[in-house]
């Protein structure tokens, strides 16, 4: 027993010594713990290492708008959309959300307009409509040229309006593609199309939008009911600041003419009354706008040509050589001689007419001082464009006197 109780101490003791070794070791740092030793890492020579399996997560990435990717709305006009096929820099994506810059249809940051046209059939009378009457068509309601047709366009023009306007009315719209346009539009007057300001041809009346025409010289898109803004949006908008509208004014020129002017009569009697550039008054501005003005002077100038009479019944007629006046206010720049009358007072004042035209540097046509005189053609190249003025009178005879030595207007018989 007591032998028991011996080894039962021993152990305990040996415990205790243990113990106590520990933590004296542990606190006091000796060079063989591990609070003291620094163990370098195992470099295995070169050419022994053996590649393994390194398992690692995925870090997580937040996606992000590359700065150089746009999109650019497909329902664009095709002639802007071939426009911006030539800038090569733009790298596109088909997913508009993915893209830091967007070119779409929209009012936030126009980089250009898009101009359209109400147009009619040529010979209709109404010059004008409000914008109002043609939302009010395109939502529904009723054509205000033609109450029981619809408004015709292409399917370009209506993707692009539907952008700006919203979707139409099932039956307020009828799609014709282009070439067939103006056909149908004529052969179902009274009709009204809406179509791009470069698809427009002399069969085709402009109508005013709120008094507003994309005719005019100082036209201003931002005020127009058809015109469709084209916005830059995003990171980069300045990358379609080069984008150019369908209307370029650098690119237009305006004719005016006026169809036959006789200063004779009723018309000479009121400018006496009222002053030489009285018929001017109510029409100056649309006449000095024009990149040319073309006059169809019907009459001689002659020195002493009678009193004007507001009653005459006989058909001699000429002009006050004063009267040019009124052609030099309104800013001629080319005269047309075909008229009836212009041989009424003989060769002295047909020459005297076209010396006067002649000291103002105005060119004529369609009559002149002899046959090779008459026939040559007025020829005038503004802004691009070549625009050609060839007339001549075509009932001949008496009234179409120009010959070999002999001042006149032309006969149609042009080799």
């Amino acid at each position: 027993m007591k032998k028991t109780y011996l080894w039962i101490i021993i152990i305990l003791a040996l415990v205790v010594i243990v113990f106590t070794a520990t933590f004296l070791l542990r606190r006091d740092g000796l060079p063989w713990t591990s609070a003291s030793r620094t163990i370098p890492p195992y470099l295995p020579p070169v050419g022994e290492v053996n590649p393994t399996a390194t398992f690692f997560a995925p870090s997580q990435v937040t996606p992000t708008h590359r700065p150089d990717l746009v999109w650019i709305d497909p329902n664009l006009p095709d002639l802007l959309l071939e426009q911006l096929s030539g800038m090569d820099f733009l790298e596109t994506t088909d997913q508009w959300e993915e893209a830091a810059t967007t070119l779409a249809v929209g009012d936030e940051n126009p980089s250009a307009y898009w101009v359209f046209a109400a147009a009619v059939p040529f010979p209709t009378v109404m010059d004008g409509i409000t914008l109002d009457q043609l939302r009010a068509a395109w939502q529904g309601g009723k054509n205000p040229l033609a109450p029981n047709q619809p408004l015709l366009m292409t399917q370009e023009t209506r993707d692009v309006l539907s952008d700006y306007w919203g979707e139409p009315d099932f039956n307020a719209v009828e799609i014709i593609n282009k070439e067939s346009l103006s056909t149908q539009a004529w052969s179902q007057r009274p009709s009204l199309a809406i179509l791009p300001f470069e698809q427009l041809s002399p069969d085709w009346k402009v109508l005013t939008i709120d008094s507003i025409s994309p005719l005019e010289s100082d036209f201003d898109p931002r005020v127009y009911g058809l015109s469709v803004p084209i916005s830059a949006v995003g990171f980069n908008p300045n990358l379609f600041q080069e984008i150019t509208s369908n209307r370029d004014p650098d690119k237009m020129t305006s004719v005016v003419l006026t169809g036959v002017t006789a200063l004779v009569r009723a018309t000479a009697w009121t400018m006496e009354l009222e002053g030489i550039n009285y018929p001017a008054r109510d029409i100056l501005p649309y006449l000095q706008e024009a990149d040319i003005l073309h006059i169809s002077n019907e009459v001689p100038f002659l020195n002493g040509c009678p009193e004007p009479d507001p009653g005459q019944v006989g058909l001699r007629f000429c002009s006050d050589p004063r009267y040019i006046q009124l052609m030099e206010t309104i800013g001629t720049d080319v005269v047309e001689l075909t008229g009836d009358h212009f041989g009424d007072y003989g060769p002295d004042a047909m020459l005297y007419t076209l010396e006067m035209y002649n000291q103002r540097d105005w060119p004529y046509y369609g009559g002149g001082a002899d046959r090779q005189d008459a026939q040559k053609p007025v020829l005038f190249e503004h802004n691009g464009n070549k625009i050609a003025f060839l007339g001549c009178n075509a009932k001949g005879g008496g009234y179409a006197t120009a010959a070999q030595g002999y001042p006149g207007a032309v006969a149609c018989d042009f080799p």
